[in-house]
């Protein structure tokens, strides 16, 4: 049993494109196009209804996953979240891209704690500008008086260090003294690492 990578998905560019991949997602998460273990929102069926895989090449494609039912869109945006096993598959939503909406960019924040994956990849800073460290609350009361936060949140470097400065009324320790104290409340603070540039 894996992992599961949660990714949240923010596509940026013309509407016309985006409502098309958005009809073209519904379709192809509307039946199954071989048996698997995922349903209709398997991603497989995505890739194979996009014709990016075949059959024969599609259980070896970075695939295994869900693409979960929450998807929207607004003028020049389409989001959506995915869950996939141990890591996140942008791949294929890159080729999908290319194919059907070409004027378009893809934005994802993806968290896989089991294998301690926090990273973002967004071109030009367009969705997920300051969102720089990941906060997981286990001792709720320490985790809300620090942070404000319901389960995962996401928060940039200088609200973070505002909050714990706050919360331990300490205005000398260094950053990384100040996480390390707020983990030993047992609060789970990570840092997001930017891939854009890799």
């Amino acid at each position: 049993m894996p992992n599961w990578c949660i990714t949240e998905y923010w596509l940026h560019g013309p509407k016309d494109e985006l409502n098309n991949l958005k009809n073209k997602i519904l379709e192809w998460t509307s039946k199954n196009y071989m048996e698997n273990d995922f349903g209709e929102n398997w991603l497989g069926n995505i890739v194979l209804g996009a014709g990016i895989e075949t059959v024969e090449t599609v259980i070896n494609a970075p695939c295994r996953g869900r693409f979960c039912d929450d998807m929207d869109i607004d003028d020049d945006d389409l989001w959506f979240n995915t869950e996939t096993a141990w890591v996140p598959m942008p791949e294929m939503w890159f080729k999908i891209i290319e194919k059907f909406a070409p004027h378009c960019t893809c934005h994802y924040l993806a968290t896989e704690p089991g294998c301690a994956i926090y990273e973002k990849y967004d071109p030009g800073n367009l969705h997920f500008e300051g969102v720089e460290y990941i906060v997981d609350e286990y001792h709720e009361d320490c985790a809300a008086e620090i942070i404000i936060c319901d389960g995962w949140d996401t928060v940039s470097e200088e609200y973070l260090e505002k909050a714990l400065r706050k919360h331990y009324q300490d205005n000398k320790s260094s950053l990384e003294d100040l996480i390390e104290r707020a983990e030993e409340d047992d609060v789970s603070i990570h840092k997001i690492e930017d891939i854009t540039a890799a």
